[in-house]
């Protein structure tokens, strides 16, 4: 037996007797409460059993550079846009592209300036409320003689009483140019 009902917030739960799917990392604090989305239940049939695996997506994550491509010493922005579901929090790492450095005072989330915390060449910034959220910053790139590509990955945690419920990862191909002017004579 199981019903669907709105609990004090106004969220959906579903209590399912002998339930019997894995749901030990989005279960609330009763045993047998498990948290639905409407969409999928309408009308309360099989509410848990459809739910439990899809409950907090789609969790969008979008990451751009730009420029893409840029000078040895050159300054890049970042954005990525996360959308946070109800009832969890966001942590957003970003592992800048080989040999680039966050520049300090440069860090926003939503046009509101605030301090990440960068370590080992990744910016990370935790509890992210729900909404879409815009994060900015700026790097620089490395010093280089000769040009590369490095990849630029962001990743977000989405986190419900403690548990890591999904996770989403994007990465963006940057190129940067050299400063040999070396020629080849023949």
């Amino acid at each position: 037996m199981q019903t669907c009902n709105l609990d004090s917030n106004g969220i959906p739960t579903c209590n399912c007797e002998n339930f019997s799917g894995n749901v030990s990392t989005i279960r609330d604090s009763d045993i047998n409460t498990v948290f639905c989305d409407p969409r999928f239940c309408p009308d309360n049939a099989s509410c848990c059993e459809k739910t439990f695996s899809t409950l907090f997506t789609p969790n969008i994550i979008n990451k751009t550079v730009e420029p893409s491509v840029v000078n040895s010493l050159g300054v890049v922005n970042m954005t990525i846009r996360v959308n946070v579901t109800p009832e969890t929090t966001g942590i957003v790492q970003d592992f800048l592209p080989s040999g680039f450095r966050f520049i300090q005072g440069s860090f926003q989330v939503n046009g509101v300036n605030t301090t990440p915390i960068v370590r080992d060449g990744a910016v990370q910034f935790n509890n992210l409320s729900a909404g879409e959220q815009v994060i900015t910053f700026r790097a620089q790139a490395p010093f280089t003689p000769f040009p590369f590509q490095s990849f630029d990955t962001a990743r977000a945690f989405f986190i419900r009483n403690g548990f890591v419920v999904t996770f989403s990862q994007t990465s963006v191909l940057v190129s940067v140019r050299g400063t040999s002017t070396n020629t080849i004579t023949v």
